[in-house]
């Protein structure tokens, strides 16, 4: 999908490179700042469920977590 894009900007008339460079450089800050979001929501679940394991393990009495 990206690569299209980059194809398609690459064939497009009447633009300086510079633009087409700044098009897909903001482009392309979508797509990371897209996948640190996703990456974020996973940490701050998996971070979630590992502090309720944790906390039901130090419940009980002689568990793996000591």
């Amino acid at each position: 999908m990206l690569w299209e894009r980059r194809k398609e900007l690459s064939n497009t008339s009447g633009k300086t490179d510079q633009s087409i460079g700044d098009e897909q450089r903001r482009l392309l800050a979508n797509v990371h700042g897209g996948h640190l979001h996703v990456v974020y929501g996973l940490g701050k679940v998996a971070c979630r469920i590992f502090d309720s394991v944790r906390a039901i393990s130090n419940r009980r009495p002689g568990s793996w977590a000591d």
